[in-house]
Formats: C-alpha cells, sequence, structure tokens
C-alpha cells in the first residue's frame, strides 16, 4: 500500500496535450473529475480561434485570450495550444510525452486517413499537406515536404515546442539550435510541469496521476482515437526514420530526460489503490460533491465522477446523460451518506444476461434490492444502506461480464465493452 503525499485537491488543472501521446484517453478520464460544464469542451480553442480570425485578430493575440478566457471559465483545461502563461497560481500543469519516432508515424497514420471534409477549413497550405500524406507514403511526404513549414509544424521536435510555446513563436523556436531547444524545454517540464507522463507506459502514468490529482484510480484505460498502423506501399522506414530523427534530436533528448526523471515516482505510484484514495482522498471529494448536488440528493452523470469503471458521458451536458458500466465487470462510485433509501435508475441494459448477474455491494457489504419500474428506466434498482465505518457511501456494481455490440450482432462502430447504462442515482 502506498503512503499518499498528502495536499491539498488541485481545482484547476490543465493538460498541455501534445498530439500523439494518449491524450484523448486522457482527457476522457480528465473531464470526469468535474461536472461537465466545468471542463472546457475540446471545440472551444477551434472555434475561439476562427471567431478571432473573422474579425481580423492576430493569431498570437487570440490564441492568448483563448488561454486567459479558459483559465477564468473552466476548472479542466486541455488542448493543443498554450495552457501555460495564463495558468493561474495553484494550478496543476500535466503533459504526456512519447518517443518521438513513433509519436510521428501515428500522427501520419492518423493525417493520411482523413477525407477531404475533414481539412478543407484549413489553409491551403495544410490542405496540400494532407493530400500529400494521403496520396503518399511517410517516407516519400518527408522527403518531398521536409523544409515545408506546416510539416516542420507538425514533425520537428513538437513535443519541445509544445512546452516552450508560451515563450517562443513558432519560427523563434526553429531559430533555436536542437541542444538549446531541449535546455528550455526541460526547463519547462523541471519549473511549470507538476507531472509528465510517459505514452508507452500509460497504466503507471495513469495511477501516479490519479495519487498526484487526489482521485480515484482507473481501473482499466480508456483507449480513445487510436489509429490503425496502415503502411502504404513502397514505404521506406529505414528512410523516413532517419529523417525523423534528424528532426527530432531536442524531443529525443526531452523524452530521455523525461523517462528517467519520472521512473521513481512511476514506480512509487504502482500500488496507490481504492485504500489509499479512501484514506486521504475520498472524504474531501465527496463532500465538494454533495456541495454541488445540493439538497435534492439527485446525482446525474452530469456530475463529477467519483469512482472507476465507467464510460465516458453519454449526451453529455443533458438531461438523458447516462454512463455505461465497463469495460470490466465492476464499476465503483462513491457518494453522500444521508441514511435515505438509494434509487439507481439505470436506462438500459446491453444484455438481458447482464441485467440477471447484477449484484450490489454498499461500503463492502452485499446488499439485497429490487427493481422497480419509473418512466425514463428501464429499472430503478431500489435499496436501504447502512450506515459504515466512513463518512460516505462506497456504491459497487458487478455483473458477470460485460458485452460490445459487435459480439451481439448489432451493427455500428460503438466498439466499447459495455454493461448497464446508469441514468441517474437519487440518495
Amino acid at each position: 500500500m502506498m503512503v499518499a503525499h498528502l495536499r491539498a485537491i488541485p481545482t484547476k488543472i490543465g493538460h498541455v496535450h501534445i498530439p500523439k501521446t494518449a491524450g484523448t484517453s486522457v482527457n476522457s478520464w480528465l473531464d470526469d473529475l468535474v461536472s461537465f460544464e466545468r471542463a472546457r469542451p475540446a471545440v472551444f480553442p477551434t472555434r475561439f480561434a476562427e471567431f478571432m480570425r473573422d474579425h481580423n485578430v492576430p493569431v498570437d493575440v487570440a490564441n492568448e485570450l483563448c488561454s486567459e478566457l479558459s483559465w477564468k471559465a473552466y476548472d479542466i483545461v486541455h488542448g493543443h495550444r498554450d495552457l501555460i502563461r495564463a495558468a493561474p497560481e495553484g494550478a496543476f500543469l500535466f503533459t504526456f510525452l512519447r518517443d518521438p519516432i513513433q509519436r510521428a508515424w501515428s500522427q501520419y497514420f492518423d493525417h493520411s486517413r482523413l477525407q477531404e471534409h475533414d481539412y478543407a477549413h484549413l489553409s491551403k497550405a495544410f490542405q496540400r499537406y494532407h493530400r500529400a500524406v494521403r496520396a503518399h507514403s511517410f517516407s516519400q511526404s518527408l522527403k518531398t515536404l521536409r523544409n515545408e513549414p506546416v510539416l516542420r509544424e507538425i514533425y520537428e521536435d513538437r513535443q519541445c515546442r509544445a512546452l516552450v510555446s508560451w515563450k517562443y513563436s513558432l519560427d523563434a523556436f526553429h531559430e533555436l539550435s536542437p541542444r538549446q531547444r531541449f535546455e528550455e524545454a526541460a526547463e519547462a517540464l523541471t519549473d511549470k510541469i507538476d507531472f509528465a507522463g510517459i505514452q508507452e507506459d500509460v497504466p503507471r502514468s495513469m495511477r501516479a496521476l490519479a495519487a498526484a490529482l487526489g482521485a480515484c484510480p482507473a481501473q482499466q484505460v480508456r483507449h480513445l482515437n487510436v489509429v490503425e498502423r496502415r503502411t502504404k506501399a513502397g514505404e521506406d522506414e529505414a528512410v523516413a526514420n532517419a529523417i525523423l530523427a534528424e528532426m527530432n534530436q531536442a524531443d529525443q533528448m526531452l523524452y530521455d530526460f523525461a523517462t528517467e526523471r519520472s521512473q521513481a515516482s512511476l514506480a512509487a505510484a504502482e500500488s496507490y489503490d481504492e485504500e489509499d484514495f479512501e484514506s486521504h482522498y475520498a472524504h474531501a471529494r465527496v463532500t465538494a460533491l454533495a456541495k454541488i448536488v445540493g439538497n435534492t440528493g439527485l446525482y446525474t452523470m452530469n456530475h463529477p465522477l467519483i469512482g472507476t469503471g465507467f464510460s465516458g458521458r453519454d449526451s453529455a451536458g443533458t438531461e438523458e446523460c447516462c454512463r455505461w458500466t465497463g469495460p470490466g465487470t465492476r464499476s465503483v462510485i462513491y457518494l453522500p451518506f444521508t441514511g435515505n433509501r438509494l434509487r439507481i435508475f439505470i436506462r438500459g441494459w446491453i444484455d438481458d444476461a447482464v441485467r440477471e448477474s447484477f449484484r450490489l455491494r454498499v461500503n463492502g457489504q452485499p446488499v439485497d434490492f429490487s427493481f422497480e419500474k419509473q418512466e425514463g428506466a428501464e429499472d430503478v434498482a431500489v435499496f436501504q444502506p447502512s450506515k459504515g465505518a466512513a463518512p460516505y457511501l462506497k456504491i459497487e456494481m458487478e455483473v458477470a461480464r460485460t458485452f460490445k455490440d459487435q459480439e451481439l450482432g448489432r451493427p455500428g462502430g460503438d466498439t466499447r465493452s459495455k454493461g448497464a447504462s446508469i441514468w441517474r442515482i437519487q440518495y
């Protein structure tokens, strides 16, 4: 068992999201820590930039305004643009890094699958780039476009640039030598960033991040925006890797520096578990949740999720917002204890077999419950909890197994393993 370092739970959190470093998966988990409206929407920076561009506001001014407004309006902020410059005092900043050559390949595969409508809104230069990577191998694209500003912006020391964009413009960054880029980025990583995870070590990195944020550790990390590796005919990986190595000398130094620096903290966090969370952070988080929910005692999936074993929000921000249990067979949620009967509103089941196997435990003990019917829900699980030793309720929902739609012969692109769709909980 890990002895957690006691510290105040941060109220402002920023993820300096470097593309293709598991950021989408991390952000999905991160957004769950706050109410839906307190996390900055992923589309906010793009729409803000479009508005500023339409009103002839210079790009650097627009980016600075976007960062300042984001920190004032939201508690969770993540994005590819600079978050560091305007971060308020006490904000917790983190990032994830990745082997630079593998990151570049992942970026190429991601871009090469895009269709014309996906980048039609971009500048002519970016459109030319996207058409090139759709049509050609990575090695050919790199040889042809090596000195083009667009390609350099996407692939050249992208991780170092993300950490120093608050200090250097793109052109000024490209004027620095690889050693200077690394030294500036390493300084920012040391002085500005509270935590750096490693994409190749996501499970341990996520556990360490949860410990640093006083959050419940995730049972399984959601895998989102995973790109299939599809090599084109005529690909010369050796040539591509040689060009990428030359373009990413600073990123390679930064990655090596961060990997070595993080090993002790990742190893220390390996044993951070629910028991640690309950000992140090659960009471504070549940107390804060009670203030958010108020006297209604009606918890919805738009509220912060204190727990693990659920999907991200479906129909987020609406009264229909639900979460599926899964992908595992055990889901945990922490709620205030009031002494009232609990009613778990279940919008639906992925399969009748899941309903048959549904079981509940409260504060570690099995509880008897009954299913009732109510408009808007397929079932309502009703039970009377007893007060445990902790000043909150730990509710565990267990099923025999979860299913993907495809396993049940249902069409669609949703590949999540799901159990019960939880709508709301009256406590």
